[in-house]
Parts: C-alpha cells; sequence; structure tokens
C-alpha cells in the first residue's frame, strides 16, 4: 500500500481539526443583556363618570383625591414581567337614593383606598416605544369621609372605620424611551372595589373607576 496517498488528506484533516480546536477555545463576546428589574412611580386621577349601586361619581370642593403609587416590577422573559405595587386611589361620590345621614352636611362621600397589589404583564418593545398590557389584584384598606354638617367639608368625624377590602384591575400603558435609563409614558387602569359601607354607601358599590395615569420607569 503506498502511504504517501493518505499524507496530504490526513494532514488536511488534522489542520481542520486543530482550526476547529482553535475556535472553541476563544471565548465569545457575551450577548447584551437588558436589566430584568425595574421601579417606577405614577400619579393620576380619575376619568369618565363612575356608576354602581346607590353611587355615582361627582365633582364636590374641587377635584378627588386621585392616585399615585410606586412600585418594582421583574422581567420573567424578554416579554413577561410581574410587579408588586403599593398604591393609593379615591373618589367622591353622591347617593342617589337622596338619603342625608344624620351629622352630616349631604349625601356626599368620598372613598379612598391605600395598600399593596400585584400584576401580571405582557410587554412589546419596539425602541424607542413600549407598549404593555396586564392584570392584577389588589387587598387595601378604604376609609369613607363625610361632610362635616357645618362647613360642608369633607371629613372623617362620625364617619364609619376602615375595612379592608380585595380589589382587581387591568391596564394598558404606552411609554417612551429616554435613551437615559428611564421612560416616560401614559397608562389607563381600570379597577373593580366593592366596597360596602351600610347606609355610607348604599349597601355593595363598585368604588373602582378609570384612571388616566403619568408613569416613569427606570431601568435596576
Amino acid at each position: 500500500m503506498n502511504s504517501k496517498r493518505f499524507v496530504k488528506p490526513l494532514m488536511l484533516c488534522n489542520l481542520l481539526a486543530f482550526s476547529t480546536l482553535l475556535c472553541a477555545a476563544e471565548p465569545t463576546a457575551a450577548p447584551h443583556e437588558e436589566p430584568f428589574l425595574y421601579a417606577y412611580a405614577y400619579l393620576g386621577n380619575n376619568i369618565g363618570n363612575t356608576r354602581s349601586g346607590a353611587l355615582e361619581s361627582v365633582d364636590y370642593k374641587g377635584s378627588g383625591p386621585g392616585e399615585w403609587g410606586f412600585g418594582f416590577g421583574h422581567y420573567m422573559t424578554d416579554s413577561i414581567s410581574i410587579e408588586g405595587s403599593f398604591e393609593y386611589f379615591g373618589e367622591r361620590f353622591a347617593r342617589n337614593d337622596g338619603t342625608i345621614i344624620p351629622g352630616t352636611y349631604n349625601n356626599v362621600i368620598q372613598v379612598t383606598s391605600i395598600g399593596p397589589s400585584a400584576s401580571l404583564l405582557y410587554h412589546y418593545k419596539h425602541d424607542p416605544f413600549h407598549l404593555y398590557l396586564g392584570a392584577g389584584v389588589g387587598y387595601y384598606s378604604t376609609g369613607v369621609n363625610v361632610t362635616d354638617p357645618g362647613s360642608g367639608l369633607l371629613t372623617n368625624e362620625g364617619a364609619p372605620s376602615d375595612k379592608w377590602f380585595a380589589g382587581y384591575h387591568a391596564d394598558f400603558g404606552v411609554a417612551y424611551n429616554t435613551g437615559l435609563g428611564f421612560a416616560l409614558g401614559l397608562e389607563l387602569k381600570h379597577r373593580i372595589l366593592y366596597v360596602d359601607f351600610d347606609a355610607y354607601t348604599g349597601g355593595k358599590a363598585d368604588v373602582g373607576g378609570n384612571y388616566l395615569l403619568f408613569v416613569i420607569r427606570g431601568d435596576l
């Protein structure tokens, strides 16, 4: 057998194998990873008209208490995140039953809620814009203010004690990435929060409402 016939193919095979080992040994650049933690804060107000049971939202003595909140989020995938928030929101209502509760000026009340919530969100990012859609639950300490007989101003004097209620929400938002590590955006949040303060709310009523929020988000 002529061994020279196999020398060149063998050398080529060795060269290919050696090249493969060199390529495998070279470190590869780590893929770019976006931050998977973020923080956010928001401020807004109830929009539209809320009606439920005996209650209907009303403008009384200026604007309502509005909404504010802050929280943190964690990306589980590129498009799915979970969030935890601490938030405050409220609205002023008039009872349509016309009942004037003794010790009050009229049938107007203010209902406010404060407490923690959790959300699951879907994100779609196309720089510099960022869209998201989510839903969640919360557990809120809810209180009622009534009108003072002398001044007509809202007060907690003579009002029922605060109670805890579970609520739900859905939200849709759009944000603009500034390129400086934070984004600015608007969010529409729909809430469902059923409360019952007997005669003060006319029984069970939904005091959730629709909120338009200004949101700032930042990577951590």
